[in-house]
């Protein structure tokens, strides 16, 4: 019985488990296009952090320091 559960665990690789980066300081780092999903974010501080195209969903960001964002909100222009 063990060796079939091995042979399915090389086959199917295990699920992979959230990131636990509960009060981790993340200021600054460089994280473009990381997956993050679920991961716990709680108190982390994130300020200043490169979180372009990252995955967050489903991340615990309760009390997180955010990164501001850098784009711009357009002007609202009047139709004609």
């Amino acid at each position: 019985m063990a060796i079939i559960a091995a042979a399915v665990m090389v086959i199917f690789e295990p699920l992979p488990r959230p990131f636990d980066l509960h009060r981790v300081n993340l200021s600054g780092h460089w994280l473009p296009g990381f997956n993050l999903r679920k991961a716990n974010l709680g108190k982390a501080n994130l300020t200043d952090a490169n979180l372009k195209d990252a995955n967050l969903s489903g991340a615990d960001l309760t009390g997180a320091n955010l990164p501001t964002p850098t784009w711009k909100v357009p002007a609202w222009k009047e139709p004609i």
